[in-house]
Formats: structure tokens, C-alpha cells, sequence
């Protein structure tokens, strides 16, 4: 599956500084743009995990990694998917073939086996990444895949 951008999907007003205090409310919104966008079935699958990233000003780019182990995909009739939502101008997703811009309420659904890394930014940004699995599926929280160490067979 290649990425799926959903430009100006998602409408937020909060201050990003606030967005920890508004994150049940935002993840449940979320949830309801990716039904209506078709890119969730609540009756295979589940939004299992939301983390909000922030990067400071001058951070470097991500080592290429996929968030889970593409070996775990075998059987599955839905494969787990991640998706980042621009709460920012500017904000960024990199492959190792194409680099994505979002604007703020762009919303960026990709294959959880997709290898990319999160870029360099030279100004303070703020984004959320869902995670989307497939009820059952069992993913391992805070683990990473580094490219290096990813497989495919």
C-alpha cells in the first residue's frame, strides 16, 4: 500500500502546547475521520495507540525503521497501518523513495511495514501518530524495526 494523503482531513483548534489535555477527544475525532474516509473497519480493526511527537528546532532525521516486525503480518487479513496527522505547517514523512509535506490537518495513512523515518526540522513541529492494527494482532509497544535489521522474504 503506498501513502494515502488525505489533505485537509482533519480540522483542529487547540494550541499544540495544549495537546496532551484534548488527547481522548482528538484520537475519538481521528477515528471518525478515517471511517469516513474508509481507511478504518471498525469491525476488523482498532486504533490501538496514539503518541504525540514533538521535534525541536535543529533535530536530524530519523535512522529508516518500520514500527512493526513485518514478519508478525503473515496470515493477517488486514495489514496494521500507521497514520500521522499534521497539527503543523510543514510537517514531514520520509520513504526511502519520496518525502511527504503535510500541511496542518493533513492526515498520512501508510502500511505499517512501510520503512521511512521521521525528518529533520528546523523549527519546533508537532504531529500525532495512530497506530491501526487489526483486532487481535498483538503489536509491541515503544518497539522499532531498523531498516538495517528489517527482512523481507
Amino acid at each position: 500500500m503506498e501513502p494515502v494523503l488525505l489533505e485537509k482531513a482533519f480540522t483542529v483548534d487547540i494550541n499544540c502546547e495544549d495537546v496532551m489535555a484534548d488527547k481522548s477527544k482528538i484520537v475519538s475525532a481521528l477515528r471518525d475521520v478515517l471511517i469516513a474516509n474508509s481507511m478504518l473497519d471498525t469491525k476488523e480493526e482498532r486504533i490501538t495507540g496514539a503518541v504525540f511527537i514533538a521535534s525541536d528546532p535543529g533535530c536530524l532525521q530519523q535512522a529508516f525503521h518500520t514500527d512493526y516486525d513485518i514478519r508478525d503480518f503473515e496470515g493477517l487479513k488486514h495489514r496494521p497501518r500507521g497514520v500521522l496527522v499534521a497539527l503543523q505547517a510543514d510537517t514531514k514523512f520520509i520513504t526511502t523513495s519520496d518525502e511527504y509535506k503535510l500541511s496542518r490537518g493533513d492526515v498520512l495513512v501508510f502500511d505499517g511495514g512501510l520503512v521511512h523515518a521521521g525528518a529533520a526540522y528546523d523549527n519546533a513541529n508537532v504531529r500525532i501518530h495512530l497506530y491501526v492494527d487489526p483486532k487481535g494482532f498483538k503489536r509491541e509497544k515503544d518497539a522499532t524495526y531498523f531498516a538495517e535489521d528489517v527482512t523481507c522474504g
